[in-house]
């Protein structure tokens, strides 16, 4: 629904392209090592403001690099096993799954650290990533990027099912279409 090579940088066409969407789906590139980051939020991005959005589905990963990893919501394991959040998070961090404003978007939070899992500034290009109470992670995600803040060379956001095939009409993902396509039609053959 969004992607910053055809949408350009701009926070308000950002939320304006998403708004009422959901479940979402932020997908984030690096600049500097090209890691892969994001998070997948239940509920819909936009519009912007300071409330926390989200519930326990919600969760942040890290998709490329020798350890892809997911982080998920640790409040639930509070009242399950007896709490594997830290003791000195408090219950707003623990479930800080989501807050997305005209000045940042971030995700999970850290009473101890005062980090976000993720946090993305407003010019969309600026990203720092720390400790969260909230998912659980104990680092940045992209350990990698050994200055805070990276910088962040793409956007994409997909949700819910219509932005698979807007994205497919609106020809973004016509290459691998055709090759996904060719390669199905050369399997046909063979079994022929």
């Amino acid at each position: 629904m969004f992607s910053t090579a055809s949408d350009g940088w701009d926070i308000e066409a950002f939320y304006r392209r998403i708004e009422h969407l959901s479940p979402c789906i932020l997908l984030l590139k690096t600049l500097q090592t090209h890691s892969v980051l994001g998070v997948f939020l239940s509920s819909e991005i936009s519009p912007p403001s300071i409330t926390v959005r989200g519930d326990g589905r919600c969760f942040c990963f890290r998709l490329d690099g020798r350890n892809p990893a997911a982080y998920y919501w640790v409040g639930k394991d509070d009242h399950i096993k007896g709490g594997r959040g830290t003791t000195s998070a408090s219950a707003s961090t623990r479930n800080q799954f989501a807050v997305c404003s005209l000045y940042q978007l971030s995700f999970g939070g850290s009473s101890t650290h005062g980090t976000n899992a993720i946090r993305l500034d407003a010019d969309l290009k600026s990203c720092t990533s720390g400790p969260s109470d909230t998912y659980g992670n104990t680092g940045t995600l992209v350990p990698e990027e050994l200055q805070q803040p990276f910088i962040i060379s793409e956007i994409e956001v997909l949700c819910g099912n219509r932005s698979v095939s807007e994205a497919v009409a609106g020809g973004r993902y016509q290459k691998r279409l055709a090759w996904a396509t060719e390669k199905e039609e050369a399997k046909n053959t063979i079994s022929k």
